[in-house]
């Protein structure tokens, strides 16, 4: 019997949307990552992943200071989401304000 693990993304790709589920975890672990780095800034609503496009995670911030404080860390950002998580697609995390 197959495991869903195996299963999952066969049936997604058969209905032409693996891109946006895979897209749609990406976001949620960067999130659930951030939540765990810098949790005032993330309950404030103050940083917000929106979307992963072309190899390129977009995170937008409401503020300089968390711009400068989410560009700190988003080289060890990009490295868990492409060790621990298996997003080998990513390529760069772009940070810029809203």
């Amino acid at each position: 019997m197959d495991h869903i693990r195996t299963l999952l993304p066969k049936v997604l790709q058969k209905r032409g949307i693996y891109g946006q589920a895979d897209a749609s975890l990406l976001k949620h672990q960067a999130m659930n990552w951030l939540h765990e780095k810098m949790p005032g800034l993330c309950e404030s609503g103050d940083i917000r992943v929106q979307h992963f496009k072309d190899n390129v995670l977009h995170i937008a911030t409401n503020h300089s200071i968390a711009a400068q404080e989410c560009s700190a860390v988003s080289e060890a950002l990009a490295e868990y989401l492409r060790k621990d998580c298996g997003h080998s697609r990513l390529e760069t995390i772009r940070v810029g304000r809203a």
